[in-house]
Formats: C-alpha cells, sequence, structure tokens
C-alpha cells in the first residue's frame, strides 16, 4: 500500500493495463463517487458520429478499477453533514468509508469488515458488461443533468444570502477574495446557510445543523466543521473564477469541482484536465502533491518497462526485498511521492510471502478463510461508522 491517490476520469483512462499493475502496486487508490458517476454516464454517451459509445468501453474503463488496491469514498455530501453534525472523521489524509463491522475469528484474533457500497458493485457489473435499464435511464438522467447547471445560480443564491464575492484578475486574487469573505464573522450564518442549501439538506436536517451551531456559538465555520469550511471554500473560489473568466465555461465545470471536495482524504491527486490543473494546487495543502496524469502515465510506463527488463529471479528478489517500494529513480515522480509520503525502506520492508513455503502459504490461507467465515457467520458486533 503505497500514498492515497485519487484520479480523474482524465488519467484513468489513459492509463495502460500494465500502468495500472504499477499503480496498484505503488499506490492505494481513492474512489470518489463522483469519478463511478461519471462512469455510468458514458453507458449513454454518445460518439462525435451521433452513434451510442459501445457498451464494452464503458466495460473496459470499470474493469480498470476492478482488482485494484482501492476503495470507494462515501460521498462528499454525506461527510459534509456529518461534520456539521459534529461526527468524527477519519484521521488526517484517510478515506471516509462505509459501516464496518467487527469481525471474530474462531481463533480470538480480530478484525473490522467493510460492506461493499453500490458503487463498489455498480463497477463489478459493468465491469462485466452488464447494464441495467434503469441504470441506462439513470445515466441519461444524469447526462442531461450534469450538463445542464447555469452556474449564474450560484452568484443569485449568494447575493440571495448578502454574500459579495469581491471581483478577481488572476486566481492568487480569487483566492485573497474567498478567504476575505471567509474571514468575516458577520457572513457566517448566511454562508453556512448557503452550504446547507447547496448540499441538498432537508429540513430536518438543516434544523440539526443549526441547532448545532446554536448551542456552540462558534464564530467562524472552520472551527465548527472544518471540512465543510474546505468544501465552502472550494465552492466559492469556483464561482468567483467562473464569474471572473478565469476558467472555461465548460457545462460540466460542476463535475469537475466534485474531485476536488475529497482533497483531504488524499495524499495525491492526479488529473489531465484543466480545471484541475488551475484549481486543485490552490486547495492542496504543503503535504499533499498534484500530478499530471500524463507525467503519472509517463512514469509508470517507466516502471513497468524496467520490472519487464528483469529476469524472473530478478524479480522475485526484487518484491521479497522491496515490495511495494518503487524503484529510487531520481526523476520518478512516484519515487519522490514515496519519500514524502511514505516511510523510508529498511530491510524487512519487502514482500515475505514470495518467498513462503507451501506449508506457509497453507496457514495463511487457512486464517484468510476462519476470518471469512466469521463475516459469513453474521453474528458480530457492529462498529461505529469511521
Amino acid at each position: 500500500m503505497g500514498p492515497i491517490i485519487i484520479l480523474d476520469k482524465s488519467t484513468l483512462q489513459g492509463l495502460s493495463r500494465d500502468e495500472l499493475t504499477f499503480l496498484d502496486k505503488h499506490y492505494f487508490l481513492n474512489i470518489p463517487p463522483v469519478l463511478v458517476a461519471e462512469i455510468l454516464g458514458d453507458i449513454t454517451k454518445r460518439c462525435r458520429d451521433g452513434k451510442p459509445l459501445p457498451d464494452d468501453v464503458v466495460a473496459l474503463l470499470s474493469r480498470k478499477l476492478g482488482g485494484l488496491d482501492r476503495i470507494v469514498s462515501l460521498a462528499y455530501r454525506v461527510i459534509c453533514l456529518r461534520n456539521l453534525l459534529g461526527q468524527p472523521l477519519p484521521r488526517h489524509r484517510q478515506v471516509v468509508v462505509g459501516p464496518a463491522r467487527r469481525v471474530v475469528t474462531k481463533d480470538g484474533v480480530v478484525g473490522q469488515w467493510i460492506d461493499e457500497l453500490p458503487e463498489e458493485a455498480a463497477l463489478r457489473h459493468w465491469g462485466a458488461g452488464r447494464f441495467s435499464e434503469a441504470e441506462r435511464l439513470l445515466s441519461a438522467a444524469w447526462r442531461a443533468a450534469a450538463t445542464s447547471v447555469d452556474h449564474s445560480l450560484y452568484v443569485e443564491q449568494l447575493s440571495r444570502f448578502h454574500v459579495i464575492l469581491p471581483a478577481a484578475s488572476t486566481l492568487d486574487e480569487a483566492v485573497s477574495s474567498v478567504d476575505a469573505v471567509l474571514g468575516k464573522q458577520p457572513l457566517q450564518v448566511p454562508l453556512l446557510s448557503l452550504l446547507l442549501e447547496d448540499l441538498g439538506c432537508s429540513q430536518k436536517e438543516a434544523h440539526a445543523v443549526q441547532n448545532r451551531w446554536a448551542q456552540f456559538r462558534p464564530q467562524f465555520i472552520r472551527p465548527f466543521a472544518p471540512y465543510a469550511e474546505f468544501c465552502l471554500r472550494a465552492l466559492l473560489l469556483f464561482v468567483v473564477a467562473s464569474r471572473n473568466g478565469l476558467i472555461g465555461p465548460r457545462a460540466t465545470n460542476r463535475v469537475d469541482l466534485e474531485y476536488l471536495f475529497y482533497l483531504p482524504f488524499c495524499m495525491v491527486f492526479s488529473s489531465n484536465d484543466v480545471f484541475h490543473r488551475c484549481l486543485a494546487p490552490l486547495l492542496l495543502e504543503a503535504d499533499q502533491d498534484f500530478v499530471l496524469g500524463e507525467a503519472l502515465k509517463n512514469d509508470l510506463a517507466m516502471i513497468a518497462d524496467r520490472w519487464a527488463g528483469l529476469t524472473e529471479e530478478e524479480k522475485l528478489e526484487r518484491e521479497y526485498q522491496y515490495g511495494c517500494y518503487p524503484p529510487e529513480v531520481e526523476s520518478s515522480p512516484t519515487a519522490c511521492l514515496w519519500r514524502k509520503h511514505m516511510r523510508p525502506w529498511q530491510p524487512g520492508s519487502g514482500n515475505i510471502a514470495v518467498k513462503f513455503t507451501p506449508e506457509e502459504h497453507a496457514r495463511l490461507l487457512e486464517k484468510l478463510r476462519q476470518y471469512t467465515n466469521a463475516v459469513n457467520r453474521g453474528d458480530n458486533q457492529d462498529q461505529d461508522e469511521k
């Protein structure tokens, strides 16, 4: 398991099978639900000649996510609402996952099991080329909604809440403008109301958040709900950049924005999209990195080529000694990211299982079987959601 990475669709599409193999080897993939939604949208996408996109193209894209060291995140709206209600979030730079069940084997080994999310099940079905009629209808509806967002409505929404965003002639000025607005104490309640509306909260949910706000009487949103404030900051930055012509007027920009809401839960974000190249670096912190999708692809191709040049004996020894640690190539983005985000290599850090005897492999498989049986028994206590 390596640095937690989020890919947008543009990066994922560009990776070959060999490159995906080494993405899986050297990174842990956090899949935001918006990526699954974009793949869903492709089910009813049409080619330039007007013909429907073949199902096998969508199936191939879904299969690219299958079998990888990855997990689908909870939707940012769910995470944001939990944060606003005071529920704890994972530690820094971790994926927010669904409910975990406590599992105890017959030998007394305790673990946790995370049930499959609907998005993960959908990717499996799509990867096998199975698309229901309901999914096709949902795909068409999603495509229509994704391309019909009227960005001017955000300006009207801000005016309704008496929030005026200053003009900006550069992206740096846009960041300063947004931070100035977020730093005004009288605007905190209107901004909170704006966020609740954008999240699509029910009246009951909004009242619960407002009651918590009234109870704690915070001066600013950030200490009250730091992740919610991050989402609000990203949204306002998007509005300022759009209104001042600092980013292109593409209809799908609002979809692209959703990727940025998941940035707190990764170490690395990779995209080829111009929108992301403009805004993502402005929202990432010092302990995070943006990698151009093409640069990631070239790096993984280089690593794949180096691996292909080894003999079978050299591959075995390399795996035994280094495991998922990437080759130490000075110019390699992957090697640089490992040096920044992961523990330094030391003897014993490799994959010792590659030299297990048949008996040792059998014992390991038996432990996994016991764990799976404990899950299937269904007699374990549920744990609080992470």
